[in-house]
C-alpha cells in the first residue's frame, strides 16, 4: 500500500484517441504517436469512467487505482507519453474539465436528410476535386491486364464498342464544372491518341488547363526511328506532348520504346510521371534498375492483383501493426477516416457511353448526357456508393486500429475482403 497516496485529478488529454473494444483497449497520443494497448481490467475501467459524459476526461485518483502495482505502472507510463496528466486537487475547488473532441459536421448528408428545408445538394460542387474521363476505348494493343486493373488504380482500358466522348458531351461537363473546386482532370482511353478530339481537350477545359493529367500506355506515345508506334487510328501528325503526362508502363518493358516515349514528353518540357505495374518483388527490383538507367525521377509502383500472386501483396502490399502505428495520425485524418474515403471522396468518372460512377467498382450514378454534375453529386452523397464508405463492417469494425487505418481501396473490392492487412 502507498502511504504517500494523496488525491489528485487525473486527466485526458484532448489530444488522445481512445479505442475501446471487447477484451483489449488502445490510448494514442495524436501529436506524438506514441500508445498504449491493454487488456487490463481496472486500466480499462478508469478509462471509460473518463469517458462518462459527466466526468469529461476528468476523474479523482483512487487509493486503490495506486495500490496495485500494475495499474500504477499503466497510470505512470500513460504520463510519460503525455496521454494522462495530474492537476491538483484542492477541496471545495472546482473540477477541472478537459473538452473532449468530438466529429461535428454540420452539413452531415443523414442530418441534412432529415431537415425539410435543407438539401443534400446544397453547396455539393465544390466537393468534387477529381473528375475523370474515358475519353474513349479504341487502342490496337492487347495487355494482358487489360480491363481488369482499372479496377485496382487508375488505368487505361479497352473494349469491343467504338463509343467515345463526343463534343457537346465534353462541352456540357466544362461548363458543369467551371466553378468546382476540381484539383485534377484525368483524360484516360483506350488510346487517348486515337480519339479525335484530342487536341481540343485544353481548350474546352480551359479554365482548368493546368489541372488537367493526359493518361496513355508507353507504347502509344512512343516514337521509334522516326516514326510512331502502331496505333489504332493513329493521327496525322505526331501528338503534342504539353502538359501533365501519365505514362503507363508494364512488364515485359521495351526499354526503347519507353525511352523513345520520355524523349517526346521532355521535348515539349513536359511534366511527366510514369507508373509502372508490378506483380511481384523481381519487377519491383527491375523498376529501380530501370528508373535509374534512363534517369526517371518522378514514378510510382502498382500492385496489380492477378489472382495467383496473394504472397506477394502479403509481403509488399498488406500492413502490419508496427506499419500502422509506425507514423503518427493526427486527430483530423482519425475523424477524416470516420467520416469518408479520403480514397474516393470528390471523385467521378465519366466512361466513353456517359455513364458515371463515384468508383470503378461500383453502380452507375446515372448518364452524364440526361444528368447533371451537380445532380450526380447529389446522388452520390445520398446512395453513397463510395465517397462515404469507411471501415464500419466486420472485421474493421471490431479492431482497434479501425480508423488508424488508411481508408478502403479498390484493392479491398478487387480481392473482395474489407481487411488487407497482417492483423
Amino acid at each position: 500500500m502507498r502511504n504517500d497516496f494523496k488525491p489528485q485529478w487525473l486527466c485526458l488529454e484532448n489530444w488522445v484517441y481512445a479505442s475501446i473494444r471487447p477484451g483489449q483497449f488502445m490510448l494514442y497520443n495524436t501529436r506524438t504517436g506514441q500508445y498504449i494497448i491493454s487488456q487490463e481490467e481496472q486500466p480499462r475501467a478508469i478509462v471509460e469512467k473518463m469517458h462518462e459524459r459527466q466526468n469529461l476526461g476528468v476523474v479523482l485518483l483512487e487509493k486503490e487505482w495506486a495500490d496495485n502495482a500494475a495499474t500504477w505502472q499503466f497510470i505512470n507510463e500513460a504520463i510519460e507519453k503525455e496521454i494522462f496528466s495530474f492537476e491538483a486537487y484542492r477541496e471545495g475547488a472546482l473540477k477541472p474539465i478537459r473538452l473532449m473532441p468530438v466529429l461535428n459536421i454540420q452539413k452531415n448528408v443523414e442530418r441534412l436528410k432529415q431537415e425539410s428545408d435543407r438539401s443534400v445538394g446544397e453547396t455539393a460542387l465544390p466537393y468534387l476535386t477529381e473528375l475523370t474521363l474515358y475519353v474513349n476505348s479504341q487502342c490496337s494493343l492487347d495487355c494482358k491486364h487489360c480491363g481488369r486493373s482499372l479496377q485496382q488504380f487508375l488505368c487505361c482500358s479497352k473494349d469491343n464498342n467504338t463509343l467515345s466522348l463526343d463534343l457537346s458531351t465534353l462541352e456540357k461537363i466544362a461548363t458543369q464544372i467551371k466553378y468546382a473546386s476540381i484539383l485534377k482532370l484525368n483524360i484516360v482511353g483506350g488510346d487517348i491518341f486515337s480519339y479525335p478530339l484530342l487536341d481540343k481537350i485544353s481548350e474546352i477545359f480551359g479554365d482548368k488547363k493546368d489541372k488537367i493529367h493526359f493518361w496513355t500506355h508507353y507504347r502509344n506515345c512512343g516514337i521509334i526511328d522516326g516514326k510512331k508506334s502502331p496505333r489504332q487510328a493513329s493521327p496525322a501528325t505526331p501528338p503534342k506532348m504539353e502538359g501533365n503526362w501519365n505514362i503507363i508502363v508494364d512488364f515485359p518493358v521495351d526499354e526503347q520504346i519507353l525511352s523513345q516515349c520520355i524523349a517526346a514528353v521532355g521535348k515539349e518540357s513536359a511534366q511527366y510521371r510514369c507508373h509502372f505495374i508490378v506483380h511481384n518483388e523481381e519487377e519491383i527490383n527491375l523498376v529501380e534498375k530501370m528508373t535509374n538507367r534512363l534517369h526517371i525521377q518522378d514514378y510510382e509502383m502498382h500492385p496489380y492483383y492477378n489472382g495467383e500472386n496473394i504472397d506477394f501483396f502479403k509481403t509488399c502490399v498488406f500492413p502490419t501493426q508496427d506499419d500502422i502505428l509506425g507514423n503518427t495520425v493526427s486527430q483530423r485524418r482519425i475523424f477524416c477516416n470516420q467520416a469518408l474515403n479520403s480514397n474516393f471522396f470528390g471523385s467521378l468518372t465519366v466512361l466513353p457511353n456517359g455513364d458515371v460512377v463515384a468508383n470503378i467498382n461500383k453502380p452507375v450514378l446515372g448518364n452524364i448526357t440526361t444528368t447533371s454534375v451537380l445532380e450526380l453529386i447529389t446522388k452520390e452523397l445520398e446512395d453513397n456508393t463510395a465517397w462515404r464508405k469507411t471501415r464500419d463492417e466486420k472485421p474493421c469494425s471490431e479492431c482497434l486500429f479501425q480508423y488508424l487505418c488508411p481508408p478502403m481501396s479498390n484493392y479491398e473490392m478487387a480481392l473482395n475482403c474489407n481487411n488487407l492487412c497482417l492483423l
